[in-house]
């Protein structure tokens, strides 16, 4: 947990802390640990929404709070794997493109700087307090649950770092590799599961590790169309370490996934 001293100094040029302030922050940090909200999570909520006084602690509580469940599998996508899965995506004028866990909102930063108004892009962000941040920043946020999304086959790409979380990435990337177009491409980053699954599956031993019958359902399902060459172009497992970024250290061993939408699917 990042103690008050070090919280000062993380905020104090850009928020403008000042002497008064430390207290409510020291006081802030005792509620925090009575709920059980680590202060990097608060760090979180506080940058996305720009915030810029420590004034109304009560209300920074409730956010951190509220916020508490869907930060414990957030993490950023950094910017050595964004360029990456950019390249890889083959992103072409005139297409539109889909981020379903735009979460901070770095990779469609990204497209935006490197394409422009030549390709559409749209974000959905279940996090409340990280869409309203996407939204003042003029970025396309136009769904809170990408499970509830359903357009139909509209996208031409789809770049996602989705929620890793008891095998919750099988269900996100099935249900987003439906909403591509005939010809679309879908570049994800997972998890490496336990016990070697892509390569050898025991339903047994996921059964027991998960108890959730329709996530290894969604499981089996993704792994038979990573088997599927024609859908498949690309599993390579990435570098150990690649998501240790900054504040951030995420020992995660992680995979990055290539789905193709058969034009006659």
């Amino acid at each position: 947990m990042i103690n008050s001293i070090n919280r000062i100094n993380i905020l104090y040029t850009p928020y403008k802390i000042n002497t008064k302030q430390i207290d409510e922050i020291q006081n802030t940090d005792k509620i925090l640990y009575r709920q059980n909200v680590s202060s990097f999570q608060l760090l979180n909520s506080l940058k996305a929404q720009k915030l810029i006084s420590f004034g109304k602690i009560d209300d920074i509580v409730k956010i951190a709070i509220e916020n508490r469940e869907i930060n414990k599998t957030f993490v950023p996508t950094p910017d050595k794997l964004i360029r990456k899965i950019s390249d890889i995506a083959e992103i072409k004028a005139g297409e539109i493109i889909l981020e379903p866990s735009a979460g901070q909102g770095h990779i469609i930063e990204y497209l935006k700087s490197n394409f422009g108004d030549s390709v559409k892009i749209d974000a959905v962000e279940i996090n409340k307090t990280l869409r309203k941040s996407l939204k003042e920043r003029n970025i396309n946020c136009i769904a809170e649950d990408i499970l509830k999304y359903n357009p139909g086959e509209i996208y031409d790409k789809i770049l996602m770092n989705p929620p890793f979380g008891k095998l919750e990435f099988s269900t996100h990337v099935l249900h987003c590799y439906n909403l591509l177009k005939p010809g679309g491409k879908l570049v994800a980053i997972i998890p490496n599961p336990p016990f070697k699954c892509y390569e050898k599956y025991e339903i047994t031993k996921l059964k027991a590790k998960y108890g959730i019958h329709s996530a290894i359902k969604n499981f089996l399902k993704l792994i038979e169309l990573i088997k599927n060459p024609n859908i498949c172009s690309h599993f390579e497992t990435l570098p150990k370490g690649i998501f240790k970024t900054g504040d951030i250290s995420a020992n995660i061993d992680t995979r990055l996934l290539v789905l193709n939408k058969p034009v006659n699917n």
